[in-house]
């Protein structure tokens, strides 16, 4: 009887534990509020593709979306459950702060469901407590989602901010600025979600650091399969012809960023943030807002970052924070003039407000590409610049980036390198693997080389390399005497001969570049630029 009655009583206790367990769960983590959300933005997007079905259809078959599986997002739906790729210290970093965020989210003929997604996975997965507000700008699109938010009443207002006239990124971003009401502006794409736990880190930082822009990391979500993908936390910066690019960690900030995979987890810098990015609106405010001479699409990322940099604060990451993001293969938006003369332009505005004595590295990768193109008055920026005081760009370069290698003044010859039609390309390779030739197109990027005073044939940090059966890329020595594998001769017969082959390069008749003796090379090269 007294076993009995034992078992009984621990039954209870059992029994209490886990209703106050329960109850701790839902009022600390908001369980049942998350649930009710979900459901209601379910509805709500059931609601209205059913009252624009016939008009939704039609859209959705004449717009083109670039890269996405059409079908496969409508049918992962509005609100999924995804992966929690934070580290173990990363599930509960408090914020109990006064700031609150407006998240501004601009959108350009997007996809009704991929936007909708966006929208339910911040308003379902952050505490409302924290959010201001919710901007949906669309830029001019062709078709008007504005009854997509209409009477939408989940937590915390969306509102919906039409532009009749296409203002690209930057402007986009200053008008949904105006329509918001938060302390804090959190920028996102119009093809993300957000992940568990995602705005506290952002709200953390920027109320110890006030100065600061962060960027949550990235995740991948497949445009095909719509299957999210796990990011490694790196840094993004970008190559001398402005391309963005992800780097690995310093060594001197692995173990702040750890918090991705199981440590920490401390907001680590950047020396440039990607698109999706926090800022207090007092900062932004101060740094003169986004460039409104920006146009189209480009650039505005590398811009901020080089404001807060040398203007302001710092540019970090927090590895807390995760948010998946639809990388496209291809651009599935409208350029009046398309994306390479926005981007372009873009480009060249940063280039001559922010570069200072760097600007030839710029230039000498794609010169002929730059010429007569009109960017427009930047006086007004360069203007600003004195105002606040920013350091110099030499600065940004030596303690900021200093992985960004630049080449030195005295180089004989740069630019691409050219036999006939085609041009010397890297093809996208890197360390050990073999180079190729590709179609000459004028953009330098895989088909900008260096040719220094030492002889070295440069891409960035790699060299070109030959061996009597081969040619490929490997790191450069980065010192007064390279290899004799990497040292190369150009004189007035332009030909390229290697210094430890004897052999010069050509045209392999099977394609690609090999080695041969130079009395039988009849093939010439020539730079774009050579002293």
């Amino acid at each position: 009887m007294r076993c009995a009655w034992r078992w009984a009583v621990a039954a209870v206790q059992l029994v209490l534990v886990l209703v106050l367990a329960t109850y701790l769960w839902r009022e600390h983590w908001g369980l049942d509020d998350e649930l009710a959300r979900a459901t209601a933005l379910k509805q709500h997007f059931d609601a209205w593709k059913q009252s624009t079905r016939a008009r939704h259809t039609a859209d959705s078959a004449a717009l083109q979306y670039g890269a996405l599986d059409l079908s496969q997002s409508q049918a992962v739906g509005v609100l999924r459950s995804t992966p929690d790729f934070r580290g173990n210290q990363c599930s509960n970093v408090p914020y109990d702060g006064e700031l609150r965020a407006s998240v501004i989210i601009i959108q350009h003929n997007e996809e009704p469901t991929t936007l909708f997604r966006t929208v339910a996975s911040v308003l379902a997965r952050t505490p409302m407590a924290l959010l201001s507000d919710i901007v949906v700008v669309d830029d001019a699109s062709q078709t008007d989602l504005s009854s997509l938010f209409d009477g939408i009443h989940v937590g915390v207002p969306v509102q919906f901010v039409r532009s009749d006239e296409r203002l690209g990124v930057a402007r986009a971003r200053m008008l949904g600025v105006k329509a918001s009401a938060g302390d804090v502006l959190v920028f996102l794409d119009a093809h993300v979600e957000v992940g568990h736990g995602w705005l506290p880190p952002l709200l953390a930082h920027v109320t110890t650091h006030p100065a600061d822009a962060i960027s949550p990391v990235l995740d991948a979500i497949d445009p095909a399969s719509l299957a999210i993908r796990r990011s490694p936390a790196m840094i993004a910066g970008f190559r001398w012809d402005m391309l963005f690019k992800w780097l690995s960690i310093p060594v001197q900030h692995r173990s702040a960023a750890a918090g991705g995979d199981g440590g920490g987890g401390v907001a680590y810098p950047s020396p440039v943030l990607p698109g999706v990015v926090a800022i207090r609106g007092t900062t932004l405010e101060h740094l003169g807002g986004f460039d409104q001479g920006l146009t189209y699409w480009g650039g505005d990322n590398l811009e901020l970052s080089f404001k807060v940099w040398m203007c302001s604060g710092r540019a970090v990451i927090h590895p807390c924070s995760r948010v998946a993001h639809m990388f496209m293969p291809q651009h599935p938006y409208l350029f009046p003039d398309g994306v390479a003369a926005s981007y372009t332009r873009n480009i060249l505005r940063i280039v001559e407000v922010w570069l200072d004595e760097y600007k030839p590295q710029f230039y000498g990768h794609r010169a002929s590409h730059f010429t007569g193109v009109d960017f427009g008055d930047v006086s007004a920026q360069i203007a600003l610049r004195s105002r606040l005081g920013c350091k110099p760009f030499s600065w940004y370069v030596q303690t900021v980036y200093p992985q960004l290698h630049v080449p030195e003044h005295h180089n004989l010859a740069w630019g691409e390198l050219r036999c006939g039609t085609v041009c010397l390309d890297t093809m996208g390779h890197g360390d050990g693997e073999e180079v190729g030739t590709f179609g000459c197109h004028g953009l330098g990027g895989n088909q900008y080389w260096v040719l220094t005073a030492q002889g070295e044939l440069m891409h960035g940090v790699l060299c070109l390399a030959a061996t009597p059966t081969g040619v490929s890329l490997a790191k450069c020595a980065l010192d007064d005497n390279p290899p004799p594998a990497q040292q190369w001769s150009y004189g007035p017969d332009k030909k390229l001969e290697n210094k430890g082959t004897s052999l010069c390069l050509h045209l392999n008749p099977k394609g690609g570049v090999h080695m041969v003796p130079c009395a039988a090379a009849s093939m010439v090269w020539s730079f774009s630029f050579a002293l």
